[in-house]
């Protein structure tokens, strides 16, 4: 996949990720995107929207408790607020080996498909 492929699909997943515009830890307005686990372990997971959480500007990485600076206390958070059944569904897509191309990830995060690849 190209370089400008790739980004244009970051932008999407990040615009997707945030019109839930509330900080999953503590409500306040959310700044910014964050993936719960690491988009570094694979495309399986960079543009999942279920892995993805809009943090404030604080939860993300301003403050001592945030998921840049204190990353077991942020999974702890998250575990917490969202249930067994949802780190199992994450672990279960990281396991996936990728196999989708620009166009079906398009079609997922635009919501013309429910499958992601």
């Amino acid at each position: 996949m190209l370089k400008r492929e790739r980004d244009k699909l970051d932008k999407l997943w990040s615009k997707k990720i945030m019109e839930n515009s509330r900080c999953a830890i503590c409500g306040m307005p959310a700044d910014d995107p964050h993936h719960f686990k690491t988009k570094k372990q694979g495309n399986s997971l960079r543009w999942y929207l279920p892995n993805g959480i809009p943090l404030c500007r604080q939860h993300h990485n301003a403050h001592l408790y945030s998921a840049h600076h204190s990353p077991d206390w942020f999974n702890t958070q998250i575990k917490a607020l969202r249930g067994k059944d949802y780190i199992e569904d994450i672990d279960r897509q990281a396991k996936i080996i990728f196999k989708g191309n620009y166009q079906q990830i398009l079609n997922y995060l635009e919501g013309r498909t429910n499958n992601y690849c």
